[in-house]
């Protein structure tokens, strides 16, 4: 054990100086009983696993555009490739960005994959396969899992409350583009609005003063 003579304290560890006086240490240095261990570096950080996920993204999108217009010209079905590369690039970057914050991840992933899904179905000649269930069945599934999560967690109304209700919000544009005559199947649609409505109730009823000093929180109000 290292031992400083002018403070008269014993030192635990491998330090080169003493911590109170910065003097010289005397004794044997024993780094396997240092009180507070250095934590190991993870080995990839996460601004080099973003790049990476984007440079893959970028890589995909370009090879496809070659092949396809060396060997398919007539069939852009590398559009289907970028859109499908970009969905993957946008819920791993939101993934990443927000792994300690799963709900706010949550709500992120549902406002950007949604967007890229009807790009898809645009350039895939509209089948409103993105509109009739993928908008709906996403929309649902991030309400449902918001909920459950915040359950299990025990998480407070503060931590959950505003993703909550703009997940709800998000989720009632399904019904909206049906009774517009945009979507042609109402199942998933009516479904995902009327779990939205009930959400939305539920928070008003429930948690009516929390919501209002949430928002009075978030806005500055």
């Amino acid at each position: 054990m290292q031992f400083c003579k002018k403070c008269g304290v014993s030192v635990n560890g491998g330090k080169k100086c003493c911590p109170l006086c910065q003097g010289r240490l005397s004794g044997e240095a024993e780094p396997e009983k240092e009180r507070y261990p250095q934590i190991p570096m993870p080995k990839y950080s996460r601004n080099f696993i973003m790049k990476f996920v984007t440079f893959a993204a970028i890589f995909i999108s370009v090879v496809s555009y070659a092949v396809n217009l060396v060997v398919t010209p007539d069939f852009k079905w590398s559009v289907i490739a970028a859109l499908a590369a970009l969905c993957a690039w946008a819920a791993t970057v939101v993934g990443i960005a927000y792994h300690r914050r799963i709900i706010k991840s949550i709500m992120w992933e549902l406002l950007l994959i949604t967007p890229i899904t009807v790009l898809w179905d645009i350039n895939t000649g509209w089948h409103k396969w993105s509109v009739d269930f993928v908008l709906p069945c996403l929309c649902g599934a991030a309400i449902i899992a918001t909920a459950v999560i915040t359950a299990v967690m025990k998480y407070p109304p503060r931590e959950y409350m505003m993703y909550l209700c703009a997940e709800a919000v998000y989720g009632i544009v399904p019904f909206v583009l049906y009774m517009l005559g945009i979507t042609t199947v109402a199942l998933p649609s009516v479904i995902c609005s009327a779990l939205s409505v009930l959400s939305i109730s539920a928070v008003i009823l429930f948690m009516g003063k929390n919501a209002g000093s949430e928002v009075k929180r978030k806005f500055h109000l």
